[in-house]
């Protein structure tokens, strides 16, 4: 069983995507499909913390956008070392999800990105 907007496969039982909730289906995505799946990345906004970037990554993929983090510099071994970022946090979504990720963002301040 597979999804056919997210393209993540389902053992038999499944019916919905738990993701973003489409009907399954029995075909396997194509891959052009698959690689049209992974559009390029804009950036979002940026976080002061990993607190803050998790909320901002939880509440946009509560909306169905898919959203990730990125780490500036040597930030992500800070994130190791020290246990927190020292830098910040941007936050990526795909291209053709980014004005609607701005609109969801905008009435908690990260309307404008910085760069």
């Amino acid at each position: 069983m597979y999804c056919p907007k997210c393209k993540a496969e389902y053992r038999e039982g499944y019916t919905h995507c738990t993701e973003c909730g489409c009907p399954l289906t029995d075909t396997p995505p194509s891959s052009e499909e698959s690689l049209q799946s992974h559009p390029e990345p804009a950036f979002l906004c940026d976080a002061a913390n990993e607190f803050e970037a998790d909320i901002i990554v939880s509440k946009l993929a509560a909306e169905g956008i898919r959203a990730f983090k990125r780490y500036r510099g040597a930030d992500s071994y800070n994130r190791i070392l020290l246990g927190r970022t020292i830098l910040g946090v941007e936050i990526l979504v795909a291209a053709d999800d980014f004005e609607e990720a701005q609109n969801i963002l905008s009435p908690f301040g990260h309307s404008e990105t910085d760069k």
